[in-house]
């Protein structure tokens, strides 16, 4: 049950800070925070990571669709038959961040993102990012470390 209340504890999280950007950021502004190392500034992706298929929404959705339906019946059957607590945790932080941003891709047609980071590399700068995005990180890296320790 714990696992549960964590993915929707993180979906509603990045529910919050997405409206909070939709409504209090303007689209070309930026400001700097966190001795100048984060960029926040608002984004409408229309496609998917780097806006890919940002020209064929019918082929993204229904890819989208797909893939969060599919990791959500791997959720169902890892929380109820898992007896690993890290893989539970895993797929925990990447089911909220593909509910989010699907949820966002159906009802707005594009995915809020909202914050870069400050660094020398230009491509990684003007990249935009959302928490949903770093749940979906930070499950795969989870998700490794539980099954290449499991195999140990």
């Amino acid at each position: 049950m714990i696992f549960i209340v964590i993915a929707i504890s993180l979906f509603i999280t990045d529910f919050f800070v997405k409206n909070w950007a939709e409504k209090k950021l303007e689209m070309k502004a930026e400001k700097e925070i966190f001795c100048n190392k984060i960029i926040i500034r608002k984004f409408h992706n229309h496609g998917a990571a780097l806006n890919i298929l940002e020209n064929k929404k019918n082929i993204l959705l229904f890819l989208n669709i797909t893939l969060v339906s599919i990791l959500s019946l791997i959720y169902a059957k890892t929380i109820l038959n898992s007896e690993n607590a890290g893989k539970k945790l895993s797929m925990s932080f990447l089911v909220a961040g593909g509910w989010n941003n699907l949820y966002d891709r159906m009802k707005k047609g594009y995915v809020v993102d909202y914050f870069s980071f400050n660094t020398k590399i230009k491509k990684l700068k003007a990249i935009v990012f959302n928490l949903s995005d770093f749940f979906i990180f930070i499950g795969s890296f989870l998700l490794l470390i539980s099954e290449s320790s499991r195999k140990k």
